[in-house]
């Protein structure tokens, strides 16, 4: 059985790149591998998300930190920590540096980097002196155990000196995959090689999988919308009341840690909610409105009602092609989307309440076969594409 390395931001309080980590493992293990994250704790991430004193450029801000961080998050914090430490599959090794990570390759057959926004370059800064290119598997030794699954570039174009690390860096992958048709162009194009196109590793496990994880979360009304804000969009919450009030139900917010309030009204605002909640209420809610992609993600999963605000397409072209990719999956085009441009310029999209789960499942398939191909290391491990 081979021992396989997934490197991902698992310690990120983000449910989405904390349950897609936890997908990728259970998917590699179902396939017949043996499969766990690198514990890689990186400082800059570890100081944004587990710090105990936060840094902030003045007062203002060192005063929000400590309330995110004591105040409103302490019991959402915990509740992540309990979902790494008791559900998913992480080293017993702590790396801390790039240069800690070398340890790690006598020890797994094969290294896979990904899935979420790992070669993001406003995320992980991959340039200067400073540069960490762990996430582009640098420390790797062997060009042979090097792959990617579902990684995201987050960007639509990559400057000169990104463009010339990642030709560097990437050249020496032996298999390369990622979430997004965009990502794959601009890598194609920068790496002359093919680059496969595979689902978000959430989409890989069933709706019963799913189930076996979540847990429930205490309610007071069982009939509800559900928001979800990555970025603590205030735009989210008119819209839900007025879609509550239209269906006759309560609203309920959640969001990860550090970002802004979304909720005005704190009896709206849930806490201590951790990745295994997160799937439950979605799961549990009439319809969800959300800017998130994987909060879609789930929500199509479930088939649930979802409401999706976007940035302008003009502005966040790849960052919408995340969604473009996703609604796909589920046969969902243009042409049966409402689009609506807001006062704000953002855009709305609202899904129809019946998914084409067929599309899926041949999506679902063609990415498990890559993947499996992937960890047996076959000569040509990208099938014809799912159409």
């Amino acid at each position: 059985m081979k021992k396989v390395a997934v490197l991902t931001f698992h310690r990120a309080n983000n449910y989405g790149a904390v349950l897609q980590a936890h997908a990728l493992t259970n998917v590699i293990n179902k396939l017949g591998a043996e499969a766990e994250i690198l514990d890689y704790r990186p400082d800059k991430a570890e100081r944004f998300y587990h710090s105990y004193i936060p840094r902030a450029k003045n007062l203002k801000g060192f005063c929000a930190l400590m309330h995110h961080r004591y105040l409103r998050d302490g019991k959402t914090y915990r509740a992540f920590a309990a979902f790494r430490r008791e559900v998913m599959k992480i080293s017993s090794q702590v790396y801390t540096s790039p240069s800690e990570l070398q340890c790690s390759n006598e020890l797994y057959d094969l290294f896979v980097a990904g899935s979420d926004q790992i070669w993001n370059p406003d995320i992980v800064a991959v340039a200067g002196e400073a540069g960490d290119c762990s996430y582009l598997l640098d420390f790797v030794k062997s060009a042979s155990k090097k792959n990617s699954y579902a990684a995201s570039i987050g960007v639509s174009v990559l400057g000169d000196e990104v463009s010339k690390i990642y030709r560097e860096k990437l050249s020496g992958f032996t298999n390369i995959t990622v979430r997004e048709h965009v990502a794959a162009e601009v890598l194609e194009a920068l790496l002359n090689r093919p680059v496969g196109v595979v689902c978000d590793p959430v989409l890989l496990l069933s709706d019963e999988e799913w189930k076996s994880f979540e847990r429930p979360y205490p309610l007071r009304s069982s009939d509800y919308i559900l928001v979800y804000s990555v970025g603590g969009k205030m735009e989210l919450m008119p819209y839900a009341r007025d879609l509550a009030k239209a269906e006759g139900c309560a609203v309920y917010s959640i969001q990860p840690p550090i970002v802004g309030t979304v909720s005005d009204d704190s009896s709206q605002a849930l806490s201590g909610v951790g990745p295994a909640e997160f799937v439950w209420l979605i799961r549990h809610a009439r319809a969800v409105v959300t800017t998130s992609f994987h909060g879609s993600a789930f929500s199509l999963l479930f088939r649930k009602p979802l409401h999706v605000l976007q940035e302008n397409k003009l502005k966040a072209s790849h960052r919408n092609s995340r969604f473009d990719s996703l609604f796909k999956y589920f046969g969902i085009c243009p042409s049966n989307l409402e689009e609506i441009i807001t006062p704000d310029g953002l855009v709305k999209i609202v899904s129809p309440d019946t998914h084409d789960m067929k599309q899926l499942e041949t999506s679902k398939q063609h990415s498990m076969q890559i993947l499996f191909n992937i960890l047996n290391q076959t000569d040509n491990p990208f099938p014809l594409s799912a159409k």
